[in-house]
C-alpha cells in the first residue's frame, strides 16, 4: 500500500477523541497501554500501513501530546526505521516517562542503529539521569540490542539495583553483550538474591554467558 498520510493527518488521527467513559483516568502517563483496542490500536495499524517514515518524523516534531509522541515512536520502532535514530535519541530525555521509555524501546527494536550517539545517550540515562526503574530496565535492554559494550560497567552496577526487574534486565543485557567480565558480579548477586524467580533468571543468564551450566 502506498504511504500517503501527511504529518498533519497523522496528528489528526492520533489526537481524535477516544471513548474512555469505561474508565476513570486523570493522567495518560499512569497507564500508557490502557486504551481499548477497538478504539485506539486500529489507528496505530493505519499509521503502520499508510504513513512514511519521513511523515512520521514530521508528525513527531509537531505532536502536541505525549500520547501522540509515544505512538509515533512505537510505530518507528516497529518499522525499524534506522533513518529515524537521530530524532529518536532526542526523546530519551523527554519530560514524559512514557515517551522516554518508548524512545528507548524503539532503539531496542531497531537494534543495529550504527549511531554511536545512541549508545552514549542511553548510557548517560541509565548511569544517573533516569530514576524510573521501569525505564532503566528498557535502557539496559536497548544498550544490549545496539551492542554498546562501553555500557558494561554501568550494567554491572545495575545488577545491584533494589528493583528485581532492573537486575534481571541488566543480567540479560550483559549476557547478550557477552560480558565475561561480569561473571564474578553475577555470581555475587545470585548468592545474595532473595527472590526465587529472579534468582532462576539470573542463573540462566549466567549460564548463557558462560556457555555451560553455572553450577
Amino acid at each position: 500500500m502506498k504511504k500517503t498520510l501527511r504529518a498533519d493527518e497523522i496528528i489528526s488521527i492520533l489526537e481524535a477523541p477516544l471513548d474512555l467513559s469505561w474508565r476513570r483516568r486523570k493522567d495518560w502517563d499512569i497507564d500508557v497501554a490502557s486504551d481499548p483496542a477497538r478504539h485506539f490500536y486500529p489507528r496505530k495499524a493505519r499509521l503502520e500501513r499508510e504513513a512514511s517514515v519521513r511523515e512520521l518524523l514530521r508528525a513527531l516534531e509537531i505532536a502536541p501530546t505525549p500520547r501522540s509522541r509515544y505512538v509515533i515512536l512505537e510505530v518507528l520502532g516497529r518499522r525499524q526505521a534506522k533513518s529515524a535514530v537521530p530524532t529518536i535519541i532526542r526523546y530519551l530525555g523527554n519530560r514524559s516517562p512514557s515517551v522516554r521509555n518508548e524512545a528507548a524501546d524503539a532503539l531496542m527494536q531497531i537494534g543495529d542503529v550504527r549511531d554511536p550517539e545512541a549508545g552514549r545517550v542511553l548510557l548517560k540515562r541509565i548511569d544517573g539521569k533516569e530514576r524510573r526503574e521501569g525505564i532503566r530496565s528498557t535502557l539496559a535492554l536497548a544498550l544490549a540490542a545496539i551492542g554498546y559494550r562501553p555500557a558494561i560497567p554501568a550494567l554491572i552496577r545495575s545488577l545491584h539495583s533494589d528493583n528485581e526487574v532492573v537486575r534481571r534486565c541488566a543480567a540479560s543485557a550483559l549476557s547478550d553483550l557477552g560480558a565475561t567480565e561480569a561473571v564474578g558480579a553475577l555470581r555475587e548477586v545470585i548468592e545474595q538474591e532473595d527472590d526465587p524467580d529472579t534468582r532462576i533468571q539470573l542463573v540462566r543468564y549466567l549460564e548463557q554467558l558462560l556457555g555451560v551450566p553455572a553450577s
